[in-house]
């Protein structure tokens, strides 16, 4: 039994790997051993042996999304199942026929590193020791969602070999075929030998690399890099036998280019303008480069271009390329070595390829031109550097007209002697500027002379200088010389002559004569100077003047040298300012005042420090289109540092004071991590509300607020771990925020006592607020952990985050409101007047979420609510659309202008750039108030919309109603004395522009149910009419019948009203007394301006008794009146033409005298 259970067993052994391989073992074992990779590989057929090759066919891979990775049509190995398994460290020869792989290149990455993260992340054990792979008609498909476009590599037949000889070498060849788009294909091959590094510092070891390629596309090479190199553009084909070889760990690299020619190559960034590109129809390129760590050696490098060449021999310091160093350092550091450059460039040519970047101007073309180079440093021997600069032939058309520049030099000749430098030329000439130098370490001198008008005018002939106007002339001179002491005296002098520098939109820099003296002396040891003794430097321009000295002697100068330095400045802000446009602009401010500043300070490279800094500016005036400052005196004294390897600047004790503010601080330090700064320290401030108020108003328009009131406060910030905490109060008192009083409110007559220019919104005695905010820079994200304000009227609080501060400012905030309304009211009450009066204690409370800036836009790309009320159209929406927030509102009862309301809540929600409120519906005056209203945020203005629908429902009229706003609908009902009925509205629509309501539109329907009215001094005028008219047709004696203290009936009547304009327009109100009836039509001004027509039709029981007054029957007198409420100015013409038309007899002109008195009586003003 035994050996059966043996014999069973080394069979199902020996069948083993015939099992897997026609089985679904095969699927799950492959699966097994590939547990890491997210996507999947399918095996079509699989054959294994313990003595036979491996061998798989019809392998697919496909990543976590389903996507194909790559297809191959069979794989096979050189060993067995069993000698693969013996020697997992030798796994032999792998050959790969027909791989198909789908390659996809995105902004951040490719299909394949996703599918190989997990490996790349894994720490494997074990090495290979020895391994081949043979790839046989292999194809890439390549697609570039990033920058567009896809092409092919095939015909791909490739060979990798890990030797097993120690040190390890690893072998590979590459050769292909590159297709793109519908052009013709290119080959190229590439073959590799590398040694790895046995240390972490030496991983690259020694290599060489060949490359040859044959026509081979730009496009896709170009495609490929731009995540390494940028955004770039390249076109054309490339041929080309290049060499690269590197030892040491790559510390000593060569690159040897035997041919490299490209045909068609197009050339640009996206740094450059659209249409701006480099192009050549042939380009040349060959020579050798060899680096380590100290030096370039470059050996016959040519370039040849249809546009230029460049031809090169010597060395270049290493540092010099690595840093990037600016032209003029590195020609300080070429004057060491060996090196000959020579090129040229055609100016023609290049300002055709890129006449935007050069600027070139408009209906502008050059038509020839040479730049010419030539540089040439020799270190052994005789050290000498020569350099070259020409520009000639330079010549262009320009509106038809042919323009010629004279040509421009520049050179210079130097020699290295024993006893110092020797300049032996320095020579810039042009037709506007004229430089010249010559002399040793002994003695010497520079001159330079220059027209800036020319300069500009020859220079803006070629090139647009966008507006830039240079005006001046340039004289200078600088003198040096040695005494026997060997110590150097040198002085230079520079002045400007009538110089004007003004650019569009920035203040124009005039000088009538600027002079800029220098004066030094030093001690030299050689040719090196030891010490600088003194130094200084004096600016002066009328009665402006900048000093800046050396304090004391500095020993052994050099770049990293700290100078100790005394400064002082004084003059008139005006001219200072433009002077300092290159630091700073204030582009659309006038700024006046004199200035004084004196400072000590140590500067060196990258680092300053400020022992005493002292600014004092008397009568400053700084004026733009939003602020107007004005200043008696500033004063700020501060010290600090500031070091720019750390990114920091520290202001130990800094005090600012003025009238307006006045602030200290304590250890202010200013850290710039990242775009965002960083701040910590102590400010304790002061300042006056009333003059802040003043810095908002605008130049020449009179303010439409007014706050006054003073706050004091502390700032406390603290920076650690990428996170800035601030702490913070302020304590304001007597705080009273007023607005103008233009115009008398419309429910009373202020009396002449109380008439000011400023009518009082709110006042509270004490006001305290503080808060605690934590911002994280790394996440961008601002923590407002407490807000508080409290008063003796209200009561908030706050909290919440603020994610993405620096761009959309996603806000996440809730917070609550304690109020008192009759608190509120009574605040209020100078500006809501005493019809206005609201009870109830309650807290609201609000929630804030969502972007506080729209996406896309600026964080400065912030509304301005006081402009926005003043123009037509806002450029941008008050919120971001996407921004959600809800807040209630409750009361008790409220009294407003005579309607008595009932408790009620407003329940507001923001979403899409639209506040919504809750349908509201309270008891008002023993009926109910219905609205639906929302504010569009998104319109321009702002505006206020109440759905059609019914707005009040059988309400109580009072006489405080008729006062205050029933009669801008029912003029009639002005100035009441008693009023009892019901009535209702319903309005068709409603549009309330928030900051100009004056442009309000709404349309409805005032029902009266009916009522009696005791009338006001209007319609006691209108009825005195009414009676004149009665008792002319009726023949009674004037003065009889109609009463002025007769009730108004208003029977059961719907008025339409439209609002437009500023004004009230209503149709056909009607009120009764006896047999008189009035009507009136027209309109009621919001400043109370009258625009009204009243009609008062003949009654036929007046006339029937009277056969000659026939003609009168059905006729309707219209009476229109003008002026406002209080100075009523009516029109009498109507009732003169009735009477002339209808009395023609002596009793007609009896009556008509009886009718002429009656209206001279009560036309009279009433005494």
């Amino acid at each position: 039994m035994a050996v059966l259970v043996l014999v069973l067993g080394a069979i199902l052994l020996w069948l083993a790997p015939l099992i897997v391989a026609h089985t679904a073992l095969r699927q799950k074992i492959i699966s097994a051993a590939l547990s890491d990779f997210e996507g999947s590989v399918t095996v079509g057929a699989a054959s294994l042996g313990w003595l036979s090759p491996l061998a798989a066919s019809d392998i697919a891979a496909y990543d976590a999304g389903g996507e194909p990775l790559a297809k191959v049509k069979s794989v096979r190995s050189e060993k067995s199942l069993l000698a693969l398994l013996s020697d997992r460290n030798r796994p032999g020869a792998f050959r790969v026929e027909q791989p198909a792989i789908r390659l996809v290149l995105r902004e951040d990455g490719s299909n394949w590193e996703d599918a190989l993260a997990p490996y790349a992340e894994s720490d494997r054990e074990g090495s290979t020791e020895e391994f081949k792979l043979q790839v046989i008609g292999g194809v890439i498909d390549v697609r570039d969602e990033r920058a567009g476009g896809q092409w092919r590599v095939d015909e791909l037949n490739a060979s990798f070999e890990f030797a097993s000889n120690s040190p390890q070498e690893i072998r590979a060849r590459v050769v292909g075929r590159v297709t793109a788009n519908d052009a013709a294909p290119g080959k190229i091959s590439a073959d590799l030998v590398w040694t790895p590094g046995q240390s972490p510092e030496q991983t690259l070891g020694d290599g060489q690399l060949a490359v040859r390629a044959e026509s081979l596309q730009l496009g896709p090479l170009a495609k490929a890099a731009q995540r390494l190199v940028g955004d770039v553009q390249l076109h054309g084909t490339l041929t080309c036998d290049t060499f690269y070889q590197w030892s040491a760990g790559g510390e000593r690299n060569r690159i040897q280019i035997d041919r490299l020619a490209a045909q068609d190559v197009s050339f640009r960034t996206s740094g450059w303008p659209a249409d701006d590109r480099l192009q050549t129809a042939l380009l040349n390129c060959s020579g050798q480069i060899e680096a380590d760590s100290s030096h370039w050696r470059i050996s016959n490098l040519a370039i040849d271009s249809d546009f230029g060449r460049l031809q090169a021999t010597g060395t270049v310091p290493a540092e010099s390329v690595a840093s990037g160093k600016i032209w003029a350092d590195m020609l300080g550091e070429l004057q060491k070595e060996d090196i000959q450059i020579n090129g040229d460039i055609d100016a023609a040519k290049l300002a055709g390829m890129m006449p935007l970047t050069l600027r070139i101007r408009d209906n502008t073309k050059i038509t020839s031109g040479k730049l010419q180079l030539s540089l040439s440093s020799k270190s052994t021997g005789a050290p000498s550097f020569t350099a070259r600069l020409e520009a000639e032939n330079l010549a262009a058309v320009a509106d038809g007209h042919r323009i010629a520049w004279e040509p421009v030099l520049l050179t210079g000749q130097f020699r290295q002697t024993k006893d110092g430098p020797i300049i032996d030329q320095l020579v810039c000439r042009s037709s506007f500027l004229d430089v010249s130098g010559e002399g040793t370490l002994a003695q010497g001198s520079a001159t330079i002379n220059g027209d800036l008008k020319e300069m500009a005018a020859e220079v803006g002939q070629l090139i647009d200088l966008g507006g830039l106007e240079l005006e001046g002339r340039l004289n200078g001179e600088l003198r040096w010389r040695r005494n026997e002491d060997q110590q150097i005296a040198g002085n230079g002098h520079v002045a400007l002559a009538d110089f004007k520098l003004a650019a569009p939109d920035r203040p124009s820099w005039e000088e009538k004569e600027l002079v800029v003296d220098v004066v030094a002396k030093a001690n030299t040891a050689g040719s090196e100077i030891s010490k600088v003794d003194t130094a200084s430097l004096t600016l002066q321009s009328g009665s402006d003047r900048l000093v800046a000295e050396l304090m004391r002697p500095v020993k052994q100068p050099t770049a990293q040298t700290a100078w100790p330095l005394r400064l002082s400045a004084g003059g008139q802000l005006d001219t200072w300012i433009p002077r300092l446009q290159p630091l700073f602009t204030l582009a659309g401010w006038n700024v006046e005042g004199t200035v004084d500043l004196n400072a000590t300070a140590t500067v060196a490279a990258g680092k300053i420090d400020a022992e005493a800094v002292n600014v004092r500016v008397d009568g400053l005036h700084a004026e733009s289109a939003s602020w107007l400052i004005d200043e008696p005196r500033v004063q700020l004294e501060t010290k600090g540092s500031w070091d720019q390897s750390k990114g920091q600047m520290v202001a130990n004790a800094t005090t600012m004071t003025s009238s307006t503010v006045a602030f200290r601080a304590e250890q202010l330090v200013l850290q710039f991590p990242n775009e965002t700064p960083a701040v910590s320290g102590t400010v304790s401030y002061r300042a006056d509300l009333g003059r802040i108020g003043s810095l908002l108003s605008k130049p020449g328009q009179p303010a439409d607020q007014q706050v006054v009131g003073s706050v004091t406060g502390m700032i406390q910030a603290s920076y650690q771990a990428s996170v800035t905490q601030v702490d913070w109060s302020a304590d304001i008192k007597d705080l009273v925020y007023a607005a103008r009083n233009t115009s008398p409110p419309a429910y009373e007559a202020i009396p002449v006592s109380r008439t000011t220019d400023w009518q009082e919104v709110w006042r509270e005695p004490t006001l305290k607020l503080a808060g605690r905010k934590r911002y994280d820079h790394k996440q961008d994200r601002l923590t407002v952990g407490s807000f508080t304000g409290t008063s003796d009227t209200l009561q908030v609080s706050a909290k919440g985050t603020i994610e993405s501060l620096s761009m959309e400012r996603v806000a996440d905030l809730t917070g609550q409101i304690d109020y008192d309304l009759a608190d509120v009211t009574r605040m209020l009450g100078a500006y809501l007047g005493p019809k206005v009066k609201l009870v109830g204690r309650d807290k609201a409370e609000f929630k804030l979420s969502g972007p506080l800036v729209r996406p896309g836009a600026s964080s400065a790309a912030v509304t301005d609510v006081r402009t926005a009320s003043a123009r037509d159209a806002v450029a941008r929406p008050l919120v971001s659309p996407e921004l959600t927030a809800n807040a209630n509102f409750g009361w008790q009862s409220a009294n407003v202008h005579g309607l008595l309301v009932g408790e009620g809540e407003l329940v507001a929600t923001l979403s899409g750039g639209v506040v919504n409120f809750a349908p509201l519906d309270v008891p008002v005056s023993e009926g109910r108030f219905k609205m639906s209203p929302w504010i569009d945020t998104k319109a321009t203005p702002v505006s206020l919309h109440i759905k059609k629908g019914p707005l009040a429902e059988n309400v109580r009229i009072s006489q405080e109603m008729c006062h205050t706003w029933l009669k801008y609908i029912a003029p009639l009902l002005a100035e009441a004395t008693r009023a009892e009925g019901r009535f209702s509205i319903s309005l068709d629509g409603a549009q309330v522009p928030l900051t100009v309501p004056d442009r309000s539109e709404v349309h409805g329907e005032l029902d009266l149910h009916a009522a009696q009215i005791g009338p006001g001094p209007l319609a006691q005028q209108y009825l005195a009419m009414a009676q004149q008219v009665k008792t002319i047709v009726e023949g009674q004696p004037l003065g009889n019948g109609l009463s002025s203290r007769a009730t108004l009936n208003v029977p059961q009547q719907k008025v339409k009203f439209d609002v437009k304009n500023g004004r009230v327009y209503h149709q056909n109100f009607s009120v009764v007394v006896g047999d008189v009836e009035i009507r009136t039509s027209g309109s009621v001004g919001f400043d109370q301006s009258l625009d009204l027509v009243a009609e008062l039709p003949i009654r036929d029981n007046w006339v029937d008794s009277k056969p000659y007054l026939a003609a009168l029957r059905g006729t309707v007198v219209r009476i229109p009146v003008q002026g406002t409420f209080a100075n009523r100015r009516f029109d009498n013409r109507a009732l003169r033409d009735l009477n002339r038309q209808l009395i023609g007899n002596a009793a007609g002109r009896l009556l008509e005298d009886g009718l002429n008195r009656g209206l001279e009586r009560l036309i009279r003003p009433p005494r």
